[in-house]
């Protein structure tokens, strides 16, 4: 056959070789006999499970070389129901992040066993539901090796909602033989809803239901949680104060908070002057709580400084009985979220009073 091809052009070796493969393909050659290379592998749909295995008592702390395993059910006639084996597993890098790759669908326990010279124990995570495609973040928080068995466990709320890119913050409280339990509980979320951080503000990633689970060592709680499409910002919290001033005019405290899944893009306070014009005043964001607005810091006449919206004297001519009348102002605060969704309080009155009769020729 060498020599055959030696006398050959290269073309002709080409062409030779060609035709042998398609030889190939029509006699099934390659496939062991059975035409066309065996049975193929079953496809398995999968789901991911990754995160950050940490110190119960001190969450910003990593768990280096710690085992990771994800555990499904044994589903077999004469099998315990309590039997299960290991179909995914790993070891957490130096900051405690490990990855689960290709595990197959359905519901599965995610069990952490820290090396032994690290003073911490295990935790388990359980009944995770996995469907194909998912991606599931966790915070598996590990208690050390000293810490009482936990008891009891809370969190609040227990029911919450919130639309679409919105944020909820739970807390929780631990308890064993000994009393409260200076400790951080894992958090996970079911429904595949969103993703909660290790210190427990959940962030909804997708509308439905589901359910914030807390776990530390055996002990759990749950919080049912709704996310719904997107929506108009809503205002949690609203406060005008005073609503009558003296005649001499003076300031007047506006608080708002809101929240919206989409990000709240500004909030303006628009007041309705007595002379028909409008003035708005952008509200800034108050740094000392979470979603507050109040009013710009502005100077009096006197150099005091304070979040105000101050109100002038009464300006209206007296009548001729030597009464002034009243002067108001109709304010409304308007919230605009990231989408251009917006909503507004009611009008609320500031009224400046008016003098009654002043000295003069009316007494």
């Amino acid at each position: 056959m060498t020599r055959l091809l030696a006398r050959r052009s290269r073309s002709e070796v080409s062409a030779l070789f060609a035709a042998l493969a398609v030889l190939c393909l029509l006699c099934g050659c390659g496939g062991g006999g059975d035409g066309g290379g065996g049975t193929p592998e079953p496809v398995v749909d999968t789901a991911t499970v990754r995160g950050t295995v940490v110190e119960a008592d001190n969450v910003a702390m990593g768990l280096g070389g710690a085992t990771v395993q994800a555990l499904q059910p044994v589903v077999a006639a004469g099998v315990s129901p309590a039997a299960s084996t290991v179909v995914a597993q790993t070891t957490t890098d130096s900051g405690g992040n490990f990855v689960l790759r290709n595990i197959p669908v359905g519901t599965v326990s995610i069990l952490v066993e820290t090396p032994e010279e690290a003073s911490y124990g295990s935790q388990s995570i359980t009944g995770l539901q996995l469907n194909k495609g998912d991606d599931v973040r966790l915070t598996i928080t590990v208690l050390p090796g000293t810490s009482a068995t936990p008891t009891g466990l809370s969190i609040t709320p227990a029911e919450a909602e919130t639309d679409l890119h919105g944020e909820l913050t739970f807390t929780s409280s631990v308890t064993g033989s000994t009393g409260a339990l200076d400790v951080s509980p894992s958090y996970y979320v079911t429904g595949g809803i969103g993703v909660v951080n290790r210190s427990g503000v959940f962030t909804a990633t997708q509308a439905g239901a589901g359910t914030l689970v807390a776990a530390c060592g055996t002990a759990r709680a749950s919080s049912n949680i709704t996310v719904t499409a997107p929506r108009a910002p809503v205002i949690t919290f609203f406060s005008l104060t005073p609503e009558e001033l003296e005649a001499t005019g003076g300031k007047v405290n506006i608080t708002v908070a809101a929240r919206d899944g989409d990000g709240i893009a500004q909030v303006v306070a628009r007041v309705y002057k007595p002379d028909s014009t409008i003035e708005t005043v952008i509200m800034e964001l108050d740094t000392r709580t979470a979603g507050t607005y109040w009013l710009p810091e502005v100077q009096d006449s006197e150099g005091e400084t304070g979040h105000w919206l101050i109100l002038p004297g009464n300006t209206n001519a007296y009548d001729a009985d030597g009464v002034q009348e009243a002067q108001r102002y109709s304010i409304q605060v308007i919230v605009t979220d990231g989408s251009g969704a917006t909503t507004a309080t009611d009008f609320y009155t500031v009224t400046v009073a008016g003098l009654d009769k002043p000295p003069g020729p009316f007494d």
